[in-house]
């Protein structure tokens, strides 16, 4: 029975028992049938057409059922169909003007089992498979639906290929090697097979051609090309309108067949190589470098690439709300999943998110007549701060590096960077001009020097241990973004404080020690100055750390953040596992900004976050309860110093140089430079000023990542502090994850993975990616997970559900091996695989 002769008699018997009967139909699967539908004895009201004469109607056909006088209508059953699904809310439901005759009757189309899926299932069980896969893969018409049934059989071609779907068949021979060869092994296939291509499809083969693979060869391009046509929105081009496409009446199933090829892992990579060959082999991007006007499909490479170029001009425009449309469309798109293609359509999707937040802090700055205290909450506010921008410029900027081949999103990466650059060069200016005012730092605000006394030593003092983290450079924005990594941890809060001056790291750091608020000053030793607390003077860690231990005694222990991260379980160091209080030091992220080329700063960075949360769990594992995270200073992050941002320090005697600051006398003004008295920035120092580089400046030309200056992303600085209910169980080595690639080598820096994470289980999974130069324990990482939907840009971790995710990893520019190894690894143990896949590095050749 077809569904459509199923659907007609449910109806049927339910006006029977029921008389009056409203048909939803949320999906609008029903339309074409409900205008030829013929029910006997019965009105079929229409109110697509217009509400109002539809409920006149309705009101006419339901007073003359229940009048016994009029012997037109008292015998008569009433229909209506309403195109719109059936309110789930009273009030929805008292909107509706014909949900009075759904009560008074009943409703057909509000229960699940009155949908399509469900219809064509009960009309045809032995099909259900078939019908499932169509709606899993796209959206079948009834007509679609009803075709299956009244389809002829073909008993040859399912003997041969194992299937007699026509859709199926037509993947098969299109995209499976070696299927034309078995076709032609097995009399009588072919003839079967011509019947349903021209039956399904309107395929005929080439006249007096007697091969198999004669026959079959124009297929691929009669079904892609009629796709392509189907969806584009002109005319095709003189050079192309000659070759045959499919009659409009198999618009569906053509576009059903194409669906299944792009969406099935068995289909996929056949489909991909004959869509770009047929691209090459057609000229189809010369024919339509010209044309805007193509259609919504991905048949195609170039249209993918065609849409990507048409966002820089959107952007442009203003309109982002077209081109957010156009990057959430291709989400599913073959070709821009595929490795490179994936990670660029990320990026622009960055920078169109970062430009929707441009727009609101555009508006947000506050002029300098505003106070010191003003701007630094201005910043830090949570819902829509600056800091947001900062933030959001960090993501761009990290996936910019990640592209290998970025000229196509160029244009948009670089009007995110002016746009950064004007904004927060915007705010930059009016703050620094209130600090010169009004002094630093501001009143009725957290101070730096008063971190550990405020948030570590009452957590001593009530019998806690407490994990300090001292993270070199880590800004505002990204405290804000660990914070929201370690929320499964346990109870996390994330608050501000101000820095002190200037933002250099033996002068942050050492105000984070106890006892900082009543000691902390600078003194001058042999000609330098150098931060000390009280008589005891701070240059280094060695000092640092000499202080804890007199403080604490045994109760301290001391670790930098790799030490950490490579604890074992059973063997895990005394000194951390009996302390009460252990400091873990890193510098990773200051390193990477002032030491390695600035793209791979960028690259980098933000995997400190994802390294700061796997420290956490293992000192939980070993009884910490309590974790803080701090910063010395904070940074700014540009790609490069502006042309004549580089100036002359002002004349005059300086004690300390730096590249955004200095601290002496000055003998004279300087251009772009303000200079302010030290008594103003609550220094304690045996010097008078301090000059500072304004705007985005600097005293020495380098590199676009710099501190020691006075600015919001410099001196505006996180605190985070979290107190953890347990530690994560740590990930089996026996989880089952399956590495996927569609081949053995890769041609491209960027590898477009598959992860299966098999599980019975609906909880996510989280694992970090990355690629090795060898097999063994001594291999170096070379590789690692680019951005992309599955990866926390906060910490660079992979979330896995159960099944399928698709993840880029990005190899080293410089590899140069003959083979990697990829490897999941649990993020929350001391690097258990979970997964080994290898692959040969074919770009060498």
């Amino acid at each position: 029975m077809s569904v459509s002769t199923f659907i007609h008699r449910r109806l049927v018997d339910l006006l029977e028992e029921q008389r009056v009967v409203v048909w939803y139909d949320a999906e609008q699967s029903f339309t074409e049938l409900v205008a030829k539908l013929t029910v006997p004895n019965c009105i079929v009201v229409d109110t697509s057409l217009s509400t109002l004469q539809s409920r006149r109607e309705s009101d006419r056909v339901l007073a003359g059922i229940n009048n016994p006088d009029d012997s037109e209508l008292k015998h008569k059953h009433l229909l209506v169909y309403c195109p719109r699904g059936r309110g789930k809310r009273e009030e929805e439901r008292y909107e509706d003007p014909f949900e009075v005759f759904a009560v008074i009757g009943a409703a057909f189309g509000d229960d699940e089992g009155d949908k399509l899926q469900s219809l064509a299932r009960q009309a045809m069980p032995d099909r259900s498979g078939e019908i499932d896969r169509l709606f899993d893969e796209g959206q079948p018409t009834l007509t679609m639906l009803d075709n299956l049934k009244v389809g002829q059989s073909f008993p040859l071609i399912k003997d041969c290929l194992g299937t007699d779907s026509p859709m199926d068949v037509v993947a098969k021979v299109l995209c499976e090697k070696g299927i034309v060869g078995k076709i032609e092994g097995t009399a009588g296939v072919i003839d079967e097979l011509q019947r349903m291509l021209h039956d399904e499809y309107g395929y005929s083969p080439p006249p007096r051609k007697a091969k198999v693979e004669a026959k079959l060869a124009p297929l691929g391009a009669y079904v892609l090309l009629s796709e392509f046509v189907f969806d584009l929105q002109t005319a095709v081009p003189d050079g192309l309108s000659d070759l045959t496409v499919a009659d409009t009446a198999h618009r569906d199933r053509i576009f059903a067949v194409c669906d299944r090829m792009r969406r099935n892992d068995d289909f996929r990579e056949g489909y991909i190589s004959l869509a770009q060959r047929l691209e090459d082999e057609l000229k189809l991007r010369e024919s339509f470098a010209d044309c805007d006007q193509l259609g919504v499909r991905d048949t195609f490479p170039f249209e993918e690439q065609r849409f990507l170029k048409r966002l820089p001009e959107l952007v442009k425009s203003g309109d982002l709300d077209a081109a957010a449309n156009i990057i959430n469309a291709r989400r599913s798109s073959v070709w821009s999943s595929l490795g490179e293609r994936a990670l660029l359509w990320k990026v622009a999707e960055r920078c169109v998110d970062f430009l929707r937040i441009a727009k609101v802090c555009a508006k947000k700055i506050l002029p300098p007549s505003q106070s010191p205290k003003q701007h630094v909450e201005n910043y830090v506010s949570r819902d829509n701060g600056l800091w947001l921008i900062d933030q959001h410029q960090r993501l761009v900027e990290h996936g910019s590096a990640s592209c290998s081949e970025d000229e196509e999103i160029e244009p948009l990466v670089d009007l995110c960077r002016k746009e950064y650059f004007a904004i927060a060069g915007k705010a930059q200016d009016s703050f620094l001009e209130a600090v010169a005012r009004d002094g630093w730092p501001p009143e009725a605000t957290s101070r730096h020097t008063q971190t550990f006394d405020k948030h570590v030593a009452p957590l001593l003092a009530e019998g806690g241990r407490v994990a300090y983290f001292l993270v070199d450079s880590m800004r505002y924005e990204m405290g804000h973004d660990l914070g929201a990594s370690l929320e499964g941890h346990g109870n996390v809060r994330v608050e501000s404080s101000v820095s002190i001056l200037p933002t250099v790291t033996p002068f942050g750091m050492s105000a984070l020690m106890p006892g900082a608020e009543a000691a902390w000053k600078i003194i001058e030793k042999k000609n330098d100055l150098l931060p000390a607390l009280g008589d005891d003077v701070m240059p280094g860690v060695t000092e640092r750390k000499s202080l804890l231990k007199s403080r604490f005694g045994d109760r301290f222990a001391d670790a930098t953040l790799e030490s950490v991260l490579t604890i074992k379980d059973k063997r895990p160091p005394k000194q951390i596992a009996n302390a009460d209080l252990v400091v873990v030091r890193t510098q990773e992220m200051d390193a990477y900004g002032e030491v390695m080329p600035l793209y791979q700063a960028r690259k980098h960075m933000s995997g400190i976050l994802g390294e700061l949360v796997t420290a956490t769990n293992r000192l939980a594992k070993l009884g910490y309860t309590h974790f803080v995270y701090v910063a010395d200073h904070g940074h700014v992050l540009l790609p490069e110093i502006a042309a004549g941002d580089a100036i002359k320090k002002p004349p005059g005697e300086w004690k300390l140089e730096k590249r955004r600051c200095l601290l002496g006398h000055s003998t004279g003004p300087a251009s772009g430079v303000t200079i302010i008295k030290t008594e103003k920035l609550g220094i304690d120092v045996p010097v008078p000023e301090m000059a500072v580089a304004s705007g985005f400046r600097v005293f020495k030309a380098g590199a676009g990542y710099f501190h020691e200056g006075i600015s919001l992303q410099e001196c505006v600085l996180p605190i985070v502090v979290l107190t953890s209910t347990k530690a994560k169980q740590e990930t089996s080595s026996s989880t089952d994850i399956q590495i996927r690639y569609r081949t053995d080598s890769f041609t491209s820096p960027i590898i477009g993975l598959k992860l299966f994470h098999n599980s019975l289980f609906d909880e996510a999974l989280l694992i970090r990616l990355e690629a090795y130069d060898g097999t063994g324990a001594k291999a170096n990482s070379i590789g690692e997970a680019a951005d992309c939907d599955a990866r926390d840009p906060n910490t660079g971790l992979i979330t896995l559900g159960k099944g399928e995710t698709q993840v880029p990893l990005r190899v080293d520019d410089d590899f140069e091996g003959k083979q990697i190894e990829v490897r999941v690894i649990a993020a929350d143990g001391p690097g258990v695989v979970l997964a080994r896949k290898t692959l040969k590095n074919k770009m060498l050749m």
